[in-house]
């Protein structure tokens, strides 16, 4: 059970080159206007491509030199939009029916709403559900139609944070137990990191990286892919020697204790891997010239012994508690946490 996609289409600002193979979940990251929208909306048969095959559980739904276009109602998608899309004048079991073809199927319908927890809702509109509540009802309309695969456009980017969390819980369930694969369209690299077992990065209409997500957002190669996943310490940085870079934003030198790649064009270091203490390998005494708090993490930022460019430090509050920053503040930066960026 898997998906194919190997598609372009010219666009206005760029063009769409997509090409990736997955089982299970896979998540499309990427800033806004990078081609995830047009890439789930090709697969469902919504937006044409110029060229290219689409195979959904080896079936071909799309292949431009054979001529095959199969219309969205016969890919058997499971669409949810970001907006959910319910129909305002149908009531929640009405929504939930509508367009199945055998409607006698009650029991199936029956284990479906029981499974989405919405039995109390049937009898409502959805201008009378929270947004929570039409997400589910959107889901529940996708899974009546038994879907070869799911495709979710941002379906947690309109909730509010405590309702997103709990949500997307339930929902990282739900997608667990789908037996096809899944495609999650976000912007947020905690959704992503959390919910999909391989992530593809889109910059551009382009991939740029593809992989494990747990192996691209912590070992990224390349500096559009640190940056959309948050890293927010980044520098030029050049090949000193076999074992050390320089940081030229930072005016520094750090050792790595990994082969540095010779298309080396920036470092990265994520804020939390940065180690406060005493000073060892890579270690800096630096000046504070920022602290700033979050609800669960406070910020420090710091400015190094050569007074060039900042260093970004996550701390919890205990870790914070009892920290003099009246004089220089010692840091470590771990040669086997630093990314070493194209």
């Amino acid at each position: 059970m898997e998906i194919y996609v190997d598609i372009c289409k010219k666009l206005n600002e760029f063009d769409l080159n997509i090409r990736f193979q997955s089982s299970g979940t896979i998540g499309l990251l990427g800033s806004s206007g990078s081609g995830k929208s047009m890439t789930l909306k090709s697969i469902a048969g919504i937006e044409k491509p110029d060229q290219g095959i689409i195979k959904i559980n080896g079936d071909t739904v799309f292949d431009s030199e054979r001529k095959i276009n199969l219309p969205p109602q016969k890919r058997n998608i499971g669409f949810v939009f970001q907006n959910y899309a319910l129909f305002p004048h149908m009531t929640v079991y009405q929504n939930i029916c509508f367009g199945i073809k055998n409607k006698n199927n009650k029991k199936k319908i029956e284990d479906i709403i029981e499974k989405i927890e919405i039995s109390a809702l049937l009898n409502r509109y959805p201008r009378e559900l929270s947004g929570g509540q039409q997400q589910r009802v959107a889901i529940a309309r996708v899974l009546a139609r038994d879907p070869k695969i799911l495709l979710f456009d941002e379906p947690l980017s309109a909730l509010d944070t405590y309702l997103k969390a709990q949500l997307e819980e339930w929902l990282d369930t739900l997608i667990k137990d789908f037996k096809g694969p899944t495609v999650f369209v976000s912007h947020n690299i905690g959704e992503v990191s959390r919910i999909c077992d391989n992530i593809a990065i889109l910059s551009r209409g382009d991939v740029i990286e593809f992989g494990d997500t747990h192996e691209v957002l912590y070992s990224p190669k390349t500096l559009q892919t640190a940056t959309i996943a948050g890293c927010k310490n980044i520098s030029q940085a050049s090949i000193h020697d076999d074992s050390t870079i320089q940081v030229k934003d930072w005016g520094i030198y750090l050792k790595i204790n990994k082969p540095i790649p010779k298309n080396t064009r920036h470092m990265g270091i994520y804020s939390k891997d940065v180690l406060f203490g005493k000073r060892d390998i890579n270690g800096l005494s630096c000046k504070v010239k920022e602290v700033t708090k979050d609800l669960n993490c406070i910020n420090l930022y710091l400015i190094p012994p050569t007074n060039q460019g900042l260093i970004h430090l996550e701390l919890s509050p205990r870790e914070f508690e009892n920290m003099d920053l009246s004089s220089s503040v010692d840091i470590n930066i771990p040669p086997d946490k630093i990314m070493l960026l194209k």
